[in-house]
């Protein structure tokens, strides 16, 4: 399973100044995360499903193979 900073999901989104609003998101639980320590870490799978669900779409049965592909070898 591949963890995920919030200055890497941040980076990812393409705005660096979203950190802040991410943070927020995941500290009141609406982004699934898991505390290590001082820091949170997001799991890749629920921030793709995260993302979708804002989009309003469903992870396709080839989309979730897709993402999931090489998650246990982390």
């Amino acid at each position: 399973m591949r963890l995920l900073t919030i200055a890497q999901l941040a980076e990812m989104s393409g705005k660096p100044k979203s950190r802040n609003w991410i943070y927020q998101k995941v500290k009141s639980g609406e982004i699934p995360a898991i505390k290590v320590g001082r820091t949170y870490k997001v799991p890749e799978l629920e921030w793709n499903k995260w993302i979708y669900s804002k989009l309003g779409k469903k992870l396709e049965p080839e989309w979730y193979k897709q993402i999931t592909e090489g998650l246990s070898e982390d």
